[in-house]
């Protein structure tokens, strides 16, 4: 209706004036009006759909640190960590009680660990995907008075439902006070 309407408007504008209306240009003018009109409304629907995507997209965030005052320490086996001094916690996805990070959705998350111990003992702090041990560690030897941090990071591909936690190695220890020396950390990337 509406480019009918204006296809009469332009005529009674023409028809107002000493020239002659061209009808053939006004309909080329219409036609072109009509597919750009049909451009920018598809262009319109894609980013619609978009921000509709990007909104949908589970935000995801968290932070913990092992809290407490005092040390962690194991001889006899492996011990799950549980940085129950939660930061942050953008979507819920990290469990306090547990210790363990749950991927919302499929994507590509950053995860981020440091572990501070004293220096007299070994210290160690390792990324478990599932239950089975990934290749980020963070681990030290003994080197006399003091103390020392070691920290680990990486852009994980994780799965929906796949759960990640840290864990102590048998016969060494991890630290942490209220000044959070010791964390776990990730947020989602990009979801796949």
């Amino acid at each position: 209706m509406a480019p009918v309407l204006l296809l009469v408007l332009l005529g009674l504008v023409r028809l107002g004036s000493a020239q002659p209306v061209d009808l053939k240009k006004l309909q080329a003018a219409l036609q072109d009006l009509q597919v750009e009109r049909r451009e920018m409304s598809l262009r319109l629907d894609l980013a619609e759909r978009e921000l509709k995507r990007v909104k949908e997209t589970p935000k995801v965030a968290f932070a913990a640190s092992l809290g407490g005052n005092g040390l962690v320490k194991t001889t006899s086996g492996n011990k799950n960590l549980v940085y129950a001094d939660l930061l942050t916690n953008v979507g819920g996805a990290y469990n306090a009680n547990t210790g363990e990070f749950t991927a919302p959705i499929r994507g590509v998350y950053y995860i981020r660990f440091t572990a501070n111990a004293p220096s007299n003992f070994p210290m160690s702090a390792v990324l478990y995907k599932n239950n089975n041990q990934i290749e980020l560690i963070a681990h030290e030897q003994p080197g006399g008075e003091g103390s020392d941090t070691a920290s680990n990071g990486a852009a994980l591909m994780l799965e929906e439902g796949d759960k990640l936690k840290m864990v102590l190695w048998t016969n060494t220890q991890i630290w942490d006070n209220s000044n959070h020396h010791s964390t776990f950390s990730g947020f989602l990337l990009f979801p796949l």
